[in-house]
């Protein structure tokens, strides 16, 4: 569902991968970034 509507909003499959890649990448600078501030992981550190 979400990779359709991806693939609609970016008129290409390209850049849906693209998007789809890069996602998780910044979710892991996120936790890289809160470990040593002591941050706990939550909706609003996000």
């Amino acid at each position: 569902l979400m990779a359709t509507f991806l693939m609609i909003q970016l008129h290409s499959i390209q850049k849906m991968f693209l998007v789809a890649s890069v996602a998780p990448l910044g979710l892991i600078g996120v936790v890289l970034a809160l470990i040593p501030t002591g941050t706990p992981l939550g909706f609003v550190a996000i």
